[in-house]
């Protein structure tokens, strides 16, 4: 969940109705503001903290009291020798409190009680506090408080640091600075920031708290904690924040063993690495260990602090231990994965209210949260990778964040939303259109200021005062707004529909959609059973349309095959199709008249559904004589284009194998297995045949939107065929291997059934129009541009987004508020002509603090993984993924430069908004677009070794990616794991109000795997359902519905077909109504697969888990750790 809560706003009005204009209109007027601003949480003042014996100023906590004097407080004493402790991360001290938990207080209990000193009876003296770093700002909402460290732990690196965001209901209190022991934090207290101490050797780390509640700070060297507090107010109270994040160096992705040489014994309480002072006979001999700074870099799985001897010699052994002998080995110590930035730590449970306030970042696209339009478009149809834009070109420059927006023109709303209302200005005399400014030719939106009366109003856009049509005056009230304000949603609401009826806005008569189904009757295509799953299928669905649409069938192999569903004139005929072949492939021909090829599906239902049932026995082998194995797609889709030439519609082809027949024919690839993982590799993305691309602009020119399922079991060039899709607007589905008994059956029925009945836009027309200062200079995503300002598509659905790219044209004022408008004329299924409408307004600043907190993460990560899809057919793999890790390296070395100047070397320093830009980075690259093929990739290893990706496969990637928005391209790069066997009892689907409830995310590491639990992994394109050897036998029972002897025998694919029905008992309806929200939540049917402990199928899982090694890819901790080191030397050349 996005750090940034909304404030609940005031209830939705539910549906609007239709706004016509005659008869007085019932809206009820806008949402009335809420008592706080959305979206904003605002800190508590303040916080000073006074020395012992000085006055309480009132409304100040009170400065605690101590027995000891300040200064005087030993460290406690940590014996090296004690087990480990439970959950000690990297760097922690042996027989230390355990990450996360408050340690045992000392004797007597208090601030005043001593503690232990050991062997020693009198405590060190304090180290000087000369060398402690001076507190500096680390960024407008980062508070650092830092521990004091000496001369030896500066060399050491072992500087321990972290931040602090106050919270009015925190309960900590901090001693005055060097008076006291490490403070004890109290339930309540806010968590430390996003900073990282990566510097060798580590030190004790404070962990990543999503709670809320951190642990107790560590000791410092010396013995005094020197917490300096700065409070200051931030955007985001309450923000779980990761812990320092040891060793910077990469060396490798596989960790060496643990290190076999022997801990020294810690002596008079000090940290590792810590000697005490000379003459004391505590430092080894001479020359076996090499001189102070010279030390070389910690090792993974080293003890804190602990180097290894020069060749040939012995480890050092300490006083006091008997010739010969050592001292037990250390625990291990490495970096804990739990406590550092991980999307598991957001919570996306249970939706939330947004309010859509200008300048104010939205929740997170993959959390579920209801939209509340108060005048600036929703986060549901428009998404910014800023939300404060920098002020200049040279602030973007320095910022290196993408500025670019998401556009969604027909997103779904969801349950508990308003609909977008329908505005009809036609009724008004004179008025065939909305009113639109006469310069920019923006529409009147709520962000236009109306002067003179009400008789003209400033566009926001250009400044340009405009005339108010006679028809749509209305005087103005004292304050300045119009009359009749409550009853125009266009002057409330940042997105409204418009009805339109002029000329200028209709190129072809408004009609209902026509559907040809297009389909392939080659040999695989009937023995895989993916014809008689796809005549099911159509059977069941077509009733479902609602919008008059008429359907028509063209089949096809070696020839193309028309029907016609003639209706006699006669009653007394019975009706039968007839199926009329073209034998000419070369010059292709429609043979029917399109009274006789479509046909309304509601009048002709009986003779459509004895077509459907006749064709597979049609087609069915039948004797010796096999099907042709060979298919003529090329010409289909040119006779396809014919048959809709003037009418405009709908295509959707299914295709079972690769087109090698007749005169736009593709021949296998032979050469595809040696080019992968070369340079050569990028030529296998780009399309072979320059017909396909010449076809779909020719129905694209004719606004025939295209639609691609691709069945087959080997290659079947979706880089030749997928362009199709991409330049009409449609959509290109994959299905390898095709078998209705594994799910496909289901999956193509849910898919079909989803592209068939969802919002749809024919004939569209898009145009992004901006106020001075900004502009817009590319689009990204499947449309065509004829003239480079237009997008037109054939078709757009509501699970379509266009990436608009923005840049400087102006210099604009700090704190004014650019506005940006998306205005779409489309043809809806009743054949009504609209404008949707979305205006979004956003905040300028000259603030880099303030840029960094108004950044999107998830709207970042779509623009790069459109700019990804676009450069893969031109550039090598590896330079691509080098240029992610190079961008998130600009970004966080900008953020350290310009807004942590102050802080330690040794620490990586996030901000907030873009705390998990790392992992996402890392996951990206992991994602089946990015991921290495062939011989030439690294070759995996072991039990979580990545699956071998397919070139279609990623070629379907690449088509995903360039169309999805934000909220299912997020759970596709980063997927999201639930721990069954520990949902929550309220984990589901809510029966009071219907929303989906999900249970906590885990991290994306075979880590979190126990064998005695059961894990569902998802990422909206599959969907994991994983066993551990040791799963208790009545969580068997529950999911299957079978004895634990009979799970243990069963293979996958039957546990998968057990667990497609749902049992009488709460654990099996949970899991379901949890499967269920969450494909409605991706809008994709993803059939959940079981996966047992040790089965082959585990590769396939485990691929998804991407904080793990790879094949080709580091782990989590190990990238952030190459991260570090590229910002640090990039800062180092500043």
């Amino acid at each position: 969940m996005n750090p940034t809560q909304p404030t609940p706003g005031a209830p939705g009005q539910g549906v609007p109705p239709t706004y016509s204009y005659g008869p007085p209109p019932t809206h009820q007027g806008p949402y009335p503001p809420p008592t706080q601003a959305g979206g904003m949480h605002t800190s508590a003042p303040p916080t000073h903290y006074a020395q012992p014996g000085a006055t309480t100023a009132p409304g100040t906590h009170p400065a605690p009291t101590y027995a000891t004097p300040p200064g005087n407080y030993p460290p406690p004493t940590y014996h090296s020798q004690g087990p480990p402790s439970p959950g000690g991360g990297y760097g922690s001290i042996p027989g230390a409190p355990a990450a996360g938990h408050a340690p045992p207080p000392p004797s007597g209990g208090g601030y005043g009680a001593q503690p232990s000193w050991g062997n020693s009876q009198t405590p060190p003296p304090p180290p000087a506090q000369a060398n402690a770093p001076p507190y500096s700002h680390a960024s407008a909402n980062n508070i650092p408080v830092q521990f004091p460290h000496n001369m030896n732990n500066m060399l050491m690196g072992s500087t321990i640091s972290s931040t602090y965001t106050p919270s009015p209901t925190s309960g900590r209190q901090y001693p005055p600075v060097g008076s006291g022991p490490p403070a004890q934090y109290t339930a309540g207290a806010p968590p430390p920031a996003a900073h990282f101490n990566t510097g060798a050797p580590p030190s004790p780390s404070l962990p990543y708290s999503s709670t809320g509640n951190p642990p107790p700070p560590p000791p410092s060297s010396g013995g005094v904690v020197n917490e300096v507090v700065d409070s200051m107010k931030s955007l985001w109270s309450g923000v779980s924040t990761p812990a320092p994040v040891q060793n910077p160096d990469f060396r490798s992705s596989t960790a060496p063993p643990p290190s076999q040489y022997q801990q020294q014994q810690q002596q008079y309480g000090a940290p590792p690495g810590q000697y005490p002072p000379p003459g004391q006979g505590q430092y080894p001999p001479p020359g076996q260990y090499p001189p102070p700074g010279q030390y070389p870099p910690q090792a993974y799985g080293a003890p804190p602090g602990q180097y290894p001897p020069p060749n040939g010699q012995a480890p050092y052994v300490p006083q006091g231990q008997p010739p010969g002998t050592a001292a037990p080995p250390a625990p291990v110590s490495r970096i804990d994965p739990t406590q550092i930035p991980s999307p598991a730590s957001a919570g996306e449970s249970r939706a939330v209210r947004f309010r859509a306030a200008v300048g104010h970042p939205p929740p997170s696209a993959s959390s579920q949260f209801v939209c509340v339009d108060v005048g600036n478009c929703t986060p549901r149809f428009i998404r910014s990778t800023m939300y404060t834009l920098p002020a200049t070109e040279d602030l973007l420059s320095t910022l290196h964040i993408p500025m670019a927006v998401c556009v969604q023109p027909l997103a779904e709303s969801a349950p508990g939303e308003d609909e977008v209302p329908l505005v009809d200005l036609t009724r008004l005399p004179g008025l065939e259109a909305p009113p639109r400014c006469h310069r920019c030719r923006a529409y009147i939106n709520p962000f236009a200021k109306f002067i003179d009366g009400g008789r003209k109003y400033v566009c926001r856009l250009c400044d340009f005062e405009n005339e108010v049509p006679q028809a749509y005056f209305s005087p103005l009230e004292p304050n300045g707004r119009r009359h009749d304000i409550d009853h125009r949603p266009e002057l409330f609401r940042g997105s409204v529909d418009f009805l339109v009826t002029s000329k200028e806005y209709i190129t072809r008569t408004p009609r209902n959609p026509h559907y040809l189904f297009v389909i392939d009757v080659s040999e695989y295509s009937i023995t895989s059973g993916m014809f008689q799953s796809l005549m099911d299928s159509i059977k069941s669905i077509l009733p479902e349309l609602k919008d008059g649409g008429r359907v028509g069938f063209v089949t096809y192999d070696t020839s193309v095959h028309f029907w016609s569903l003639r209706m006699p004139k006669s009653a007394h005929v019975t009706a039968q199709p007839h199926m009329m072949v073209v034998p000419d492939l070369t010059n292709v021909f429609v043979p029917l008249n399109p009274e006789h090829l479509f046909v309304n599906y509601v009048e002709c239902q009986q003779l459509v559904d004895y077509l459907l049932e006749r064709l597979p026995i049609i087609f069915r082998t039948q004797g010796e004589k096999p099907r042709p194995s060979n298919s003529v797609l090329g010409a289909a889709l040119q006779a396809a284009s014919m048959a809709l030439e003037g009418i405009g519609g709908r295509v959707l082809v299914f295709s079972a194998c690769l087109p090698d027949h007749g005169p736009w024919a593709l021949k296998p690839r032979d050469d595809i297995t040696k080019t992968l993982g070369t340079d050569k590799e990028r030529g296998v993305y780009q399309p072979r045949n320059p017909f396909y691309r010449t076809v779909a602009m020719e129905c694209a020119s004719k606004m025939i939107c295209v639609d691609l399922f691709a069945f087959a079991h080997s290659f079947i060039d979706l880089s030749t065929l997928g362009v199709v899709p991409t330049i009409t607007g449609g959509q290109l589905y994959h299905y390898p291997f095709f078998n209705p008994q594994t799910g496909d059956g289901d999956r193509l029925r849910f898919d079909l059934r989803r592209h068939l009945t969802r919002p749809h836009g024919y004939d569209a027309v898009m145009r992004v129009r901006t106020s001075r200062g900004i502009t817009p200079t590319e689009y990204l995503g499947s449309f065509t541009s004829p003239n480079g300002a237009d997008i037109e598509m054939a078709g757009v659905d509501c699970d379509k987004a266009i990436v608009v790219m923005l840049k400087h044209d102006d210099k604009m004022d700090d704190k004014s508020e650019p506005v940006l408008q998306a205005a779409m004329l489309y043809t809806t299924g009743d054949g009504s002509r609209r404008i949707r409408v979305h205006t979004i307004s956003f905040t300028a600043s000259t603030v880099l603090g303030q840029l960094f907190k108004g950044a999107d993460l998830d709207t970042i990560m779509t623009v790069y993984a459109r700019q990804a899809v676009k450069d893969i057919p031109n550039h090598p793999l590896p330079s691509i993924k080098n240029a992610l890790t190079d961008k998130c390296v600009d970004i966080l070395a900008a953020y350290r430069k310009y807004c942590a100047q102050s802080t330690n070397a040794g620490q990586l320093i996030l901000p907030e908004a873009l705390k998990l830009l790392p992992v996402y980075i890392l996951s990206f690259m992991k994602n089946p677009l990015l991921r290495i093929l062939g011989a030439n990739a690294p070759q995996p290893t072991g039990q979580f070794a990545d699956p071998a990706v397919p070139v279609d496969e990623r070629v379907y990637s690449m088509a995903m990616f360039n169309c999805i928005p934000p909220n299912i391209a997020i759970p596709f790069i980063y997927p999201r794991v639930y721990a069954i066997h520990k949902m929550p009892h309220d984990a589901g689907i809510d029966a009071a109000t219907g929303q989906l409830v999900l249970p906590p995310t885990l991290r994306l590491s075979n880590e979190v795997l126990e064998p005695d639990g059961v894990y569902l992994v998802e990422n909206g394109q599959a969907m994991y359902l994983w066993l551990g050897k040791n799963t208790p036998a009545p969580i068997i029972s529950q999911l299957f519905n079978i004895e634990p002897e009979q799970a243990y025998i069963a293979s996958s694919g039957d546990l998968s077909r057990s667990l497609l029905h749902s049992y009488d008992n709460d654990l099996s309806r949970q899991l379901h109504d949890l499967v269920n929200g969450i494909m409605r939540l991706r809008g994709r049917f993803t059939a959940v697969q079981v996966v047992k402990q040790k089965d082959p199928l585990e590769a396939r899982m485990f691929g998804l888990l991407v904080e793990d090694r790879g094949a080709d890819a580091m782990s989590y901790v190990d990238y952030l750790c190459h991260v570090h080191r590229l910002i640090q030397n990039k800062l180092a050349n500043f």
